[in-house]
């Protein structure tokens, strides 16, 4: 086993951490957001 860094060389594959940030697809208002909880879910009628 091999580093450098913050990857690691392990049977003769790299391996090392990846972060991706990525914007909503779909924005929706705080409202729309709310009325798309179904209203059974545990917890969703202390806050409809």
């Amino acid at each position: 086993m091999t580093t450098q860094g913050n990857l690691v060389q392990a049977g003769g594959l790299w391996h090392g951490m990846v972060s991706i940030t990525l914007p909503p697809q779909n924005l929706q208002t705080f409202n729309e957001l709310v009325r798309a909880v179904p209203a059974q879910s545990p917890g969703a009628s202390e806050w409809i």
